[in-house]
């Protein structure tokens, strides 16, 4: 007994058992975090555990234990943890592994899943619809053979990552990323899709794509394409020329509502026997043909007579490109804009906007992505006829580069070109050649930061329209437009308007002698004190609506030379110019004018008007309106504002006279007098009124 007793005393420890490492999803108490840890843990682990392989039957069908159905979600799983223990475990599928976990918002530790191995990573992330982002850099993809909807319905997806993805052993790809509406770019031009045979529905719903990269896609087994980019609204172009279609049996629907798609580039003809609406509702697609939507199946889908368009590979092209990240625009002339990533377009591609057209990739209410452009060396090759509207409304435009690769030698139009850029703070034009341009209209309105502009090269001799040209460049200090020839211009409507800070303008060389309209020429130039236009020829002039309105700084005006003899208009002319103290227009002749509405309303210290004659309107309400220290044969009256009021003998004009007109008689002169109602006035001259009389037969002012 005693031996026995020193035995067991003394005897070595037995081990416990081995436990046997597992994988398994271990849930937290609350719900809220599924981990994934490959361990002998689980048995100590809080909450439910499943391991791995654990599936459900629901909703008629098999699922992962832990995740949503297809029907039915997973609402309580915000996140996601891989274990570092979880590296070691090689799954073989993770096939709806998180399928439905609709407010799943965090992945943790993905790169402890070791996906060497896998075979089917179908719906992996389907439904995860609250996902942001996703990291897939570790993911070893080269033996899986299944990825049907892998990312289906993430629409708050913004990017992936799938460069590095082998998928050279995949067979399914369809739905793989059906209504990920959040993306604006795929580039998927890695995909090696050479043993892919259903691409149904691949990319149907991605409304907001604008980019995707196909250009190595292999199709030659695929049978099935139907609705694989339908409804893709956000998508302008499309580049599948390498897509060999001799397998497919099914194209039902493949590009129906894709609403934006202009280009479809595709040198072959497609045959296939179901393809039912493929064009539908693609109304500014347009190829061999125009689109009509009569005519929505595979019949269509040719270079010849259908709605593809050749692609020019090895031909010299003049393109832009848009980064993937939409902030970058990029001018080419070359053959290389097959190999290019992001959108392109072709130098003359156009979309529409109700009546208006714009180049392709301008923008037409605003622009808000594109930051920078650049004008590539191979652009210099290029001579475009045209630069209208380039740039209009790329509000957030701040840097333009290698604009000395713009070569403008033949450009007629430059109407619109940097129109509302509102960011642009600097312009380096000194390489434009402007020789051949005619129209300059609103070339740099809207252009709100920029505080100076070096035109004193520009050859403006052919331009005929510089309408509007810098309206609201509302920062300009200074201008020197003494080079620019204006002998052919006949729109200046709107050219300064808005120019808050200009102080001073000198236009004393301006021809004007086929201008026509000059409405709101100067409107609002605030800080203008002056303006000699002693030399303007208006003979032609038939518009001056709002040409000085609200330059309430200025404080005098020589329109003496001005020929009205053949405007209609002169509403609101010269309204609010609040510091004009008086004006002489005698020689203003109104005969055509059939406006006058608010034609001096405001112009609150204005207290003289000098004219000889009385004007006649049928429209000129509130024509004096607020001229409150305004008086000449009477005195200012707030209730007597129209026409009426616009003479020298019972209204607001003061009479000027001229040199013949201005003889003063002796006391022994005979004289003749009378009204120019007709009356005859007894008494002598000098003791007469100041007004306008008829002496010996000739109308003459007494001052």
């Amino acid at each position: 007994m005693f031996f026995a007793l020193i035995s067991f005393l003394f005897a070595p420890p037995q081990r416990a058992q081995a436990q046997t490492r597992e994988a398994y999803v271990s849930q937290s108490a609350d719900e809220t975090t599924l981990t994934f840890y490959y361990d002998d843990q689980r048995a100590t682990r809080t909450g439910t555990t499943w391991v791995i392989k654990e599936t459900e039957k629901r909703s008629g069908g098999t699922f992962p234990a832990w995740a949503g159905t297809d029907h039915v979600a997973n609402s309580t799983t915000t996140r996601v943890v891989f274990d570092a223990s979880f590296r070691d475990f090689r799954p073989t599928t993770t096939a709806m592994w998180f399928l439905n976990c609709k407010d799943l918002r965090k992945i943790g530790g993905l790169e402890y899943l070791n996906t060497s191995e896998v075979k089917d990573m179908g719906e992996m992330f389907s439904g995860c619809s609250r996902l942001t982002s996703l990291d897939l850099s570790h993911f070893n993809t080269q033996n899986v053979t299944d990825m049907r909807a892998m990312f289906q319905d993430c629409r708050r997806l913004t990017s992936l990552d799938l460069s590095h993805f082998n998928t050279q052993n995949v067979t399914d790809m369809s739905g793989m990323f059906f209504r990920c509406s959040g993306l604006p770019s795929l580039d998927l031009s890695h995909f090696n899709t050479q043993n892919v045979t259903d691409m149904r529905g691949m990319f149907a719903h991605c409304s907001g794509l604008t980019s995707l990269g196909l250009k190595n896609f292999n199709t030659q087994n695929v049978t099935s394409m139907n609705e694989m980019f339908w409804g893709c609204s956000g998508l302008t172009s499309l580049d599948l020329k390498n897509f060999n279609t001799q397998k497919v049996t099914h194209m039902d629907y493949m590009f129906s509502g894709c609403s934006a798609l202009t280009f479809i580039r595709c040198n072959t003809d497609w045959q296939c026997p179901a393809s039912e609406d493929m064009f539908a509702r693609c109304t500014k697609l347009k190829g061999a043909v125009a689109y009509d939507e009569n005519k929505t199946d595979a019949t269509m889908a040719n270079p010849e007579t259908g709605y593809f368009t050749r692609s020019n590979d090895g031909v010299v092209e003049a393109y832009v490109v848009e980064s993937a990240d939409q902030t970058t625009l990029t001018f080419y002339y070359d053959a290389l804009r097959a190999i290019r990533t992001g959108t392109t377009w072709g130098i003359e591609e156009t979309k529409k906007e109700g009546d208006a057209t714009f180049p392709a990739w301008a923008g037409t209410v605003a622009n808000e992505t594109t930051t920078r452009v650049v004008f590539d060396v191979s652009f210099r090759d290029f001579r475009s006829t045209t630069t209208a509207q380039w740039f209009t409304h790329c509000k957030m435009l701040s840097q333009i580069d290698g604009l000395e690769y713009l070569n403008t030698s033949e450009v007629k139009d430059m109407s619109g070109m940097f129109s509302r850029c509102s960011d642009l703070p600097y312009l380096d034009l000194s390489h434009f050649d402007t020789k051949n341009v005619t129209d300059m209209g609103g070339m740099f309105d809207g252009c709100w930061r920029l505080t100076s502009l070096d035109l004193s090269h520009f050859n403006t001799q052919n331009v005929t329209d510089m309408s509007g040209m810098f309206y609201d460049c509302r920062r300009l200090t200074s201008l020197d437009l003494s080079q620019f020839s204006t002998q052919n211009v006949t729109d200046m409507s709107g050219m300064f308007s808005y120019c808050y800070r200009l102080a001073s303008l000198d236009l004393l060389h301006f021809n004007t002698q086929n201008v026509t309209a000059m409405r709101n020429m100067f409107y609002c130039c605030y800080r203008l004190t002056s303006l000699d236009l002693s030399h303007f020829n208006t003979q032609n002039v038939t518009d001056m609506i709002r040409m000085f309105s609200r330059c309430s700084g200025l404080t005098s005006l020589d329109l003496s030379h001005f020929n009205t003899q053949n405007v209609t208009s002169m509403s609101e002319m010269f309204s609010d110019c609040s510091g004009l103290t008086s004006l002489d227009v005698k020689n203003f002749n109104t005969q055509k004018v059939t406006d006058m509405i608010s034609m001096f309303k405001g112009c609150s210290a204005l207290t003289t008007i000098n004219s000889n004659t009385a004007w006649q309107c049928p429209e000129s309400d509130e024509m004096f309106a607020g001229c409150t220290l305004l008086k000449g044969a009477v005195a200012y009256d707030k209730y007597k504002t129209d026409v009426t009021m616009a003479n020298p003998e019972t209204g607001y004009f003061t009479a000027k006279p001229t040199a013949v007109e201005s003889v003063r008689f002796g006391a022994d002169d005979a004289q003749q007098i009378y009204t120019l109602q007709g009356k005859r006035v007894r008494g002598a001259w000098k003791h007469l009124p100041a007004g306008v009389y008829v002496v010996n037969g000739k109308k003459t002012i007494k001052p």
